[in-house]
């Protein structure tokens, strides 16, 4: 990933030592940071995805509502896409945490490779002036005798014995903290890996959230809409239920007046036939007494001729 340099380093050069630039560099996404306890519950190689991949019981009760096109089933989707995100965050925070661990052993690598390197140069100082002190001894004592010269000789070949002995270990110990920081680099490039994997998925779930949050949007617009379609339609079913109400009323006193004409022209129109029938009664009587009056009058008529 870039995080460290590739060159290769001498041995006198610290092997725990990043690439700062890069390094500082490196983008993280701003995670919140999570709690103590939260590493000690969560092993390094856990994985929590499959419970996503589950259908839970509230996902198999609702599942009708969250495949729908309505504005419930978007909330829940949402709701899910919050639990993954969630989820991912978790993660992320649990890589971050393997990372400053990770950094703190380099540290202390570091620092023990420092102590090694100090240690080593001591030694080196020590032997170098050690073996003048010896090299100028032989020098100006080269007519001394055989024994004393024998002597001289042991001592240094046993010191050589034991500058051997301790190059040797300080090499293994350097090959060793080599191989102790190279699989460290290796997992913190695993965890940069992890890190951007994660950062990918957290980038994908919030296009994915602001693509369902713009269309709740768009739903709650419409319901709006609705809304004040159905106040609209609320205020024009009160106007007319008001203008029906006044219809009926107006109906109900032209009824009631039409009743009261229609009993009243009854009332006339009895009076009227009774005053007819009387009218009748007393035509009757009149032509009676007109067939009388004539009777007689023919019957007087006659006689008077005769």
């Amino acid at each position: 990933m870039g995080l460290f340099k590739q060159k290769r380093r001498s041995s006198n050069e610290d092997l725990t030592i990043l690439d700062s630039n890069e390094f500082n560099n490196f983008m993280l996404p701003e995670l919140p940071t999570p709690k103590s306890n939260f590493i000690k519950s969560h092993k390094p190689q856990a994985s929590n995805v499959s419970k996503f991949s589950k259908m839970s019981d509230k996902s198999q009760e609702s599942l009708k509502i969250i495949t729908s096109a309505t504005v419930a089933g978007e909330t829940e989707r949402h709701h899910i896409m919050e639990e993954q995100l969630t989820y991912l965050s978790q993660q992320a925070s649990l890589a971050l945490d393997q990372l400053n661990e990770a950094n703190k052993e380099n540290k202390k690598l570091r620092a023990e490779n420092d102590q090694l390197k100090e240690s080593y140069s001591r030694y080196s100082l020590g032997r170098d002036s050690s073996m003048s002190t010896l090299n100028s001894s032989i020098f100006s004592n080269n007519n001394n005798n055989r024994n004393r010269y024998h002597g001289r000789d042991m001592s240094i070949s046993q010191e050589s014995s034991v500058s051997s002995n301790l190059s040797s270990r300080l090499s293994h110990t350097l090959e060793k903290h080599q191989l102790q920081t190279q699989a460290h680099k290796q997992e913190i490039s695993n965890q940069f890996q992890e890190i951007e994997s994660l950062k990918t998925q957290l980038d994908q779930q919030h296009q994915e959230l602001q693509r369902l949050t713009e269309k709740i949007a768009k739903y709650e617009t419409f319901i709006i809409d609705l809304t004040n379609e159905m106040t609209d339609l609320k205020q024009d079913r009160e106007e007319y239920k008001s203008r029906f109400s006044q219809l009926k009323n107006s109906i109900f006193k032209e009824k009631k007046q039409h009743s009261l004409e229609l009993v009243y022209y009854k009332n006339q129109l009895n009076e009227t036939l009774i005053q007819l029938r009387a009218s009748n009664e007393k035509n009757l009587k009149l032509r009676e007494r007109f067939f009388g009056f004539q009777q007689q009058f023919s019957a007087s008529h006659s006689s008077a001729v005769y």
